[in-house]
């Protein structure tokens, strides 16, 4: 084999080792993409899957918020009108003990029925302030500041703000719908009108 016949092999030789190389290195950048794109695609599936069980929980977690405002704000608006009430009649004993002089102990009646209904106001208004929404709690402070201080001592010198417990029942009223049935909202303008009367 001669000089010309050794390039020859050289050449095909190298020929051999360059393809093996260009498929090698095909190979190698097909497994990378490949690698690559089920790597991409495992991550967006976990994220997806994240994100399902965070609106799983979300939707659960507001399912229960619902349920249990929905027994809470009721309760509360009760209250208030209790309380406001009770506030009324104990205010109407006392005027009436002064213009008449009768005895301390006929308010004791009213001033039971005061204080029980200031009582379970406080329970309420602090199961508002646990579980309600900010905007429930925003709305409840023109209705709250209507009446005398559910805490601490009380010293009963004047009625209800009734106007401004109007404006703040209506204002809860509407939050209430909102946080209760939000699918039903537009519809809530209705229940706005309806407050209970003294």
């Amino acid at each position: 084999m001669g000089l010309f016949g050794r390039q020859e092999r050289r050449k095909r030789d190298h020929a051999r080792w360059f393809e093996a190389k260009v498929s090698l290195g095909g190979a190698l950048s097909a497994a990378l993409i490949g690698g690559a794109v089920v790597l991409v695609g495992t991550l967006v599936t976990h994220r997806d899957d994240k994100v399902q069980q965070t609106q799983a929980v979300q939707e659960d977690h507001s399912a229960e918020a619902r349920d249990r405002r929905s027994q809470i704000y009721p309760a509360y608006l009760h209250a208030a009108a209790a309380y406001r009430d009770a506030m009324h009649s104990t205010w109407l004993a006392v005027e009436l003990r002064r213009q008449t002089g009768a005895p301390y102990a006929s308010l004791y009646p009213a001033l039971k029925t005061f204080e029980e209904a200031r009582r379970a106001y406080q329970d309420q208004r602090t199961l508002l302030a646990m579980y309600g929404s900010e905007r429930a709690w925003t709305a409840q402070v023109d209705m709250s500041a209507s009446l005398l201080p559910a805490y601490g001592k009380v010293k009963l010198e004047a009625d209800a703000d009734y106007d401004r417990f109007d404006r703040g029942y209506r204002a809860f009223l509407g939050e209430f719908c909102k946080d209760v049935n939000p699918e039903i909202a537009p519809d809530c303008r209705q229940a706005q009108a309806v407050i209970p009367r003294r």
